[in-house]
């Protein structure tokens, strides 16, 4: 004897949860039971009309919280990313990091890779060296993986 099921319907539409997903595959009875929304688009929909409302927890991820940023934030280094993320635009540091590859000669100095996904590595820390941020003397090619050791520690060269 099979149980009928109240169907159950959609917080932001009012539309009946189906009981396939999009691709037809079934709908497990425990997700059935929690389901809330029919789609995801109705999912975000509803996130984002809470979040409009004033709510203080929630909302679609990537959505900046006001009570969370800037120097309320626990991390808030006193704004350096902002300033760091405008110089990387700036044609001083393009050009700097452009005459890093080409006397490097488009090489990781650690490993020898030549080819794409190189980084100009400041050797003096960017954020602690006003004084020689675009001195070529500090600058060195590193291919990713050779950049991403340098800065987690793993460096043998």
């Amino acid at each position: 004897m099979l149980v009928e099921q109240e169907q159950r319907e959609c917080v932001q539409c009012g539309v009946p949860i189906p009981e396939r997903y999009p691709g037809g595959q079934r709908r497990p009875e425990k997700r059935m039971q929690k389901a809330q929304f029919c789609s995801r688009s109705c999912k975000l929909k509803h996130q984002w009309a809470t979040l409009e409302e004033g709510a203080p927890l929630g909302g679609p991820r990537g959505v900046k919280r006001p009570d969370f940023s800037g120097p309320l934030h626990w991390n808030w280094q006193g704004g350096i990313a902002r300033e760091r993320d405008r110089a990387m635009q700036s044609a001083e540091y393009r050009e700097w990091r452009r005459l890093v590859y080409e006397r490097d000669n488009y090489t990781c100095q650690s490993c020898g890779w030549t080819g794409n996904q190189l980084n100009a590595h400041h050797i003096a820390h960017w954020a602690l060296c006003d004084e020689n941020r675009y001195d070529l003397d500090n600058g060195i090619t590193l291919c990713l993986d050779c950049h991403r050791d340098v800065h987690w520690g793993r460096h043998s060269g």
